[in-house]
């Protein structure tokens, strides 16, 4: 096979550290090809031309990432990455030690080809070396998850398929409608939707113990997104007053009572929506504008605050903290109630500090750090006016800063459980509260309808006079299993989360037990 067998001796390295998968037909099946004999120049040539077309495909499809027909469909956004973004993502397929035992191995082969013959060896490798790794792993396909079960029990004789169009045909009737309450909120409401923070991400970062979570009233611990990428997840957050909406559903008109910036209007709330960066990737400005269903309101890159960082795309990120003082200074103290959706991209994949040298993936835990700070000092800071309002801090996803098992660090095709599923913490400011409580916990499955749930009974069981007390809050939060969804691939838990389904793009289910 001559220079092949460094192809295949390349792969079967890849393989033994864990950042490809080797699939043992195609791999046999393309080494036998190269070593078939040819006694025309016409055919080596169209060999060599299928060879070179087929093994590109082959290594592309062992490697953790999306589904080529996906990444075709991204080539406009891919072309805005920056060059020091791409050499980050290159540099998490190819380690520095993977690229010195590469080198090693080539010298290897250039001095040992003229003694031995390689392709022999290397035909013995590809078919052993694929059948000791699978003696090495369960039967399972994992898929990555740190939940602990819960109580509710599944149906055995349900299939996978069974299992989502139940939850879609449930999902499907269920709404929180605020404006039949009659009554105008006198709190503002504040959703700050958080791009890239998971447990996960928390956890790798070590800021689990981060002051602010204490400070919240309401912790949400098994809340899911039900995407792994920004624009279905603002679609969804902002479509929060019904049930989960199916992937595709996302694109088209939704029931008018589904808007929840829409409701909030009509209660008498002024509408605002602002966002640290400019909105253009992948036409997230323009998904959020819709979202809103506010006629005449759109997103808002404010002019008044300092560039933070530099994104992946080079483009300018506003620091947090001044982007929220500086609205919420700009009000006067007799203002109206006002709703706010504020979208950060500061925990985004390829994020560049100023003046440092990290990677984003290293620099992770600092601009989480950073985050976590600023939003507590903009809950002081609405504490010190002595207005009334419930801040919602809500990730659009997570941050995959790890990989797993399936993908590569960053990459969030397949919308895992460690990606989907995001601490969320509510906070009631300038409340009344009748007695000190550390934040309550909801350990149930729950999504973005328990939010707007959340918010009619602030309403409903007058918080704001009566004072917050432990069930006040979250008396009969709806229970929304994890199901989540993107373009080609669903993952989806069962009641008990003792399994995990898993729809691949060609429609086949796989199974995977849960992890504890």
């Amino acid at each position: 096979m001559g220079l092949w067998n460094l192809y295949f001796i390349y792969k079967l390295l890849f393989a033994l550290s864990g950042t490809l998968q080797f699939h043992l037909g195609w791999n046999l099946a393309l080494a036998l090809f190269l070593i078939l004999p040819s006694f025309h120049w016409f055919l080596s040539g169209l060999r060599l031309v299928l060879a070179l077309f087929a093994a590109s495909l082959l290594l592309y499809s062992e490697l953790p990432l999306p589904p080529l027909s996906r990444a075709w469909s991204q080539v406009e956004n891919l072309q805005g990455f920056s060059w020091i973004y791409v050499q980050e993502l290159l540099g998490r397929v190819i380690s520095w030690e993977l690229s010195i035992a590469a080198l090693v191995i080539l010298l290897l082969y250039l001095v040992l080809n003229r003694w031995l013959r390689i392709t022999s060896f290397v035909l013995v490798a590809i078919v052993v070396t694929p059948l000791w790794q699978w003696q090495q792993k369960s039967a399972t396909v994992p898929i990555a998850t740190k939940a602990a079960p819960t109580k509710t029990a599944a149906t055995p004789t349900q299939s996978p398929a069974e299992l989502l169009s139940a939850f879609q045909q449930q999902e499907a009737k269920r709404v929180v409608d605020l404006t039949q309450l009659g009554q105008k909120p006198a709190f503002d409401v504040i959703l700050l939707h958080v791009c890239s923070l998971a447990w996960d991400d928390l956890r790798f970062a070590k800021q689990e113990k981060h002051p602010l979570w204490q400070q919240f009233d309401v912790v949400f611990e098994q809340f899911s997104t039900g995407a792994s990428y920004s624009g279905p997840a603002a679609i969804r957050v902002l479509r929060a007053a019904c049930g989960q909406q199916e992937h595709t559903a996302l694109y088209k008109a939704a029931p008018q009572q589904c808007y929840l910036f829409q409701q909030l209007q009509q209660l008498g709330l002024q509408p605002y929506a602002l966002m640290n960066h400019d909105g253009h990737f992948d036409n997230f400005f323009e998904l959020v504008s819709q979202n809103l269903a506010v006629p005449g309101l759109k997103p808002v890159m404010p002019t008044d605050a300092a560039v933070a960082m530099r994104g992946f795309d080079d483009s300018p990120i506003l620091s947090d903290r001044q982007v929220l003082f500086n609205w919420f200074n700009r009000r006067t103290k007799d203002a109206p109630p006002a709703a706010l959706y504020y979208n950060t991209i500061s925990l985004h994949d390829g994020n560049r500090l100023p003046n440092s040298g990290l990677s984003s993936l290293q620099s992770y835990p600092q601009r989480l750090n950073t985050l976590l700070n600023d939003v507590q000092a903009f809950i002081q800071l609405i504490a010190a006016s002595q207005r009334p309002a419930v801040v919602m801090f809500v990730p659009e996803h997570g941050a995959a800063v790890e990989g797993d098992e399936l993908q590569m660090a960053g990459l969030r095709e397949i919308p895992s459980p460690g990606i989907v599923r995001v601490p969320v913490g509510v906070k009631l400011v300038n409340f009344p509260q009748t007695q000190p409580q550390p934040p309550v916990v909801v350990k149930e499955p729950s999504s973005y309808l328990a939010l707007v749930k959340l918010l009619e009974n602030t309403m409903k069981n007058n918080v704001l006079q009566a004072g917050l007390q432990s069930n006040s809050l979250t008396a009969d939060l709806p229970y929304t299993a994890l199901v989540a969804q993107n373009e080609q691939t669903i993952v989806m838990a069962e009641p008990n989360e003792a399994r995990y389904h898993m729809r691949t793009p060609d429609g086949v289910w796989v199974t995977a037990e849960g992890k504890k």
